[in-house]
């Protein structure tokens, strides 16, 4: 427990920040617990000594700087944790050597600069790091030239020499540890680079995959009942009488055309997903497409005697994809022949506004729940349902329509209640879109 309490404590994980930034929290976090871990071992020194005045600057600077700085990085106040550890440290230090050197211990201790030097390159970027650096450059200097006058020396050669020493040995670690930085933070920057492309590589694979995984679905379980029906039939083709074969006739053709919807449904969605859209605008007679559609389930219409209203007094023309208008038609009106049981009605009116058209699709069928209407407007697949004559689907084609009409600059809304029927109103701009 308190081993994984510790680690959590030098081991800040948040994604909300990047890699880089990351990594600085991190080694703060190290540097105050390895603060601690050394005033402890001063002090016990210090207090072994007799030195009771160091032993209370040392406590003073774990209670007021280390700790904070720790419980404020865990409660991810991150830039605020490191102005404090920083800027308190500085002028506490400088205070502490004055002191040390005026009570005549710790002779030389303005040293300890030269470990304050580099953490204030690694902490911080660009203005602040040069001021910080340059502060604590100055620091180092008056705390010398303080050190040489308690003492009585005079300036002489060897204080120039060993000044000259001590400016090189600074210059020399900002430039190194500040290369080193600067090579870091690219380095964390390409690896970013590396890790966003690779979670959109995953993410084209796992969309790829679902793709497949729906396709063999769908293969395997909607195809297969209407093709081992067609089978079944042509194999006793030659034993069946005529007016049998005439009886069956209709039967085949529903399936054809199950099949052929089914099959176009399932390959434009597929093709959608793995290649996008082709739009291609052209001007499209309304009133011709939904004839057209409408023609294409016929049989399914007598079969079922669903009455056709078609409410559309002039001819209305829009500038769109026909293809992929045809293609949502096909899909809403086969959803409401496949969902409305026997002697019902079909009701299709079409509004022609100023800056948009709007096709409305009535069934009187068995409706729909609020929780579905919901995931197919979100564009989520919905489970195949078997119709009221038990047909199949590929549970497709109004997530389909979601997406096609997006494309093409229109819009799907739904109104449904279960056991009231449902309402599709497909809403197009007359303003040329999807190019």
């Amino acid at each position: 427990m308190v081993k994984k309490l510790f680690n959590n404590l030098l081991e800040i994980k948040d994604e909300s920040i990047s890699p880089y930034a990351l990594r600085k929290v991190n080694l703060l976090n190290r540097i105050s617990a390895f603060s601690i871990f050394l005033a402890i071992i001063l002090n016990t020194s210090n207090l072994m000594l007799q030195r009771y005045p160091q032993f209370v600057m040392v406590s003073i600077l774990v209670v007021f700087v280390f700790i904070p700085t720790i419980i404020l990085q865990t409660k991810r106040y991150y830039s605020l944790a490191k102005n404090y550890f920083c800027l308190s440290q500085l002028p506490y230090m400088i205070a502490a050597c004055l002191y040390n050197i005026s009570d005549g211990e710790f002779v030389n201790s303005e040293n300890i600069f030269l470990i304050l030097a580099p953490v204030f390159v690694i902490l911080y970027d660009k203005d602040l790091k040069i001021m910080l650096y340059g502060l604590t450059l100055a620091s180092f200097f008056s705390i010398r030239l303080f050190e040489y006058h308690v003492l009585n020396k005079e300036l002489d050669d060897m204080f120039f020499i060993a000044s000259a020493v001590y400016l090189v040995v600074f210059l020399a670690i900002y430039y190194f540890i500040n290369s080193y930085m600067d090579a870091f933070l690219r380095i964390c920057q390409y690896q970013k680079l590396l890790i966003d492309q690779m979670g959109i590589q995953k993410s084209r694979l796992e969309k790829t995959n679902a793709t497949k995984n729906k396709l063999f679905s769908i293969v395997s379980h909607d195809l297969k009942r209407p093709v081992h029906m067609l089978t079944a039939l042509l194999q006793l083709e030659d034993q069946l009488p005529l007016k049998e074969l005439k009886k069956h006739r209709k039967q085949v053709e529903e399936n054809v055309v199950r099949i052929n919807t089914l099959i176009e449904t399932v390959l434009t969605w597929a093709k959608s997903q793995l290649e996008g859209f082709e739009i291609q605008i052209e001007e499209v007679s309304i009133n011709q497409l939904i004839v057209t559609e409408l023609n294409v389930f016929d049989e399914q219409i007598k079969q079922k005697r669903i009455h056709i209203e078609f409410n559309l007094d002039e001819e209305v023309k829009i500038k769109s994809d026909s293809n992929h208008l045809a293609l949502v038609l096909r899909n809403i009106i086969n959803n409401c022949i496949k969902f409305t049981p026997g002697k019902g009605k079909l009701t299709i009116d079409v509004f022609d506004h100023e800056y948009h058209i709007d096709i409305v699709i009535s069934d009187s069928g068995v409706g729909m729940d609020k929780h579905t209407i919901q995931e197919i407007l979100r564009g989520k697949f919905t489970n195949s349902t078997a119709g009221t004559d038990g047909e199949h689907g590929s549970g497709l084609g109004l997530a389909l329509c979601i997406e096609t009409l997006e494309k093409i600059g229109g819009t799907l809304s739904i109104e449904s209640e279960k056991g009231e029927g449902s309402q599709f109103k497909i809403q197009l701009s007359k303003s040329i879109s999807g190019s």
